[in-house]
């Protein structure tokens, strides 16, 4: 194996140990919701991990580390505030690409394929068709007014959601 392409993959997985600690800190315990107070941190936390994940995923497959790059995002995606979801979207499509097509530069026969851990696209699924049910809102002015200035912008990026969530879902 080349020296220079090990040392690139053992400084990206080192970048990524780096990042994923504050990741796991903002997140807390079991994933819970980041707070208001957190949000700023949390949305960089967020697109550091889709970009990192997106270019490096597959320096990751067959370790732990895949499992916890996959169960922060999920936890991202799952945060109430919608644009955490958003942010994900992006890591989703590539994802399912290297798992399921791999880069299509190389023949059929020699493309690597992602290894997902078992069950984890059921759960995607499952986390995607929760976002894709209609918030349950007392009224079309109601909206959870933490993340969003107005109704408007709320629905707008619900909508926005709703649309990624469906690109996802058909790759």
């Amino acid at each position: 194996a080349d020296p220079e392409a090990m040392r690139a993959k053992a400084a990206a997985r080192a970048l990524f140990e780096a990042f994923s600690g504050p990741c796991q800190e903002c997140l807390r315990s079991e994933y819970a919701a980041i707070g208001v107070e957190e949000f700023d941190f949390g949305q960089l936390l967020c697109e550091t991990l889709v970009v990192w994940g997106k270019n490096h995923m597959l320096l990751l497959d067959g370790t732990e580390h895949l499992h916890l790059l996959l169960g922060m995002l999920i936890a991202f995606f799952q945060h109430p505030n919608i644009n955490l979801g958003l942010a994900t979207m992006e890591f989703w499509v590539a994802m399912i690409k290297d798992a399921l097509v791999g880069d299509t530069k190389e023949s059929a026969a020699q493309r690597r394929l992602l290894t997902l851990p078992e069950g984890f696209l059921s759960v995607l699924l499952d986390n995607i068709v929760l976002r894709l049910q209609k918030p349950q809102l007392e009224s079309l002015e109601d909206y959870p007014a933490e993340f969003f200035d107005s109704a408007k912008e709320f629905h707008e990026k619900y909508a926005l959601l709703r649309q990624r969530l469906v690109e996802v879902s058909r790759n």
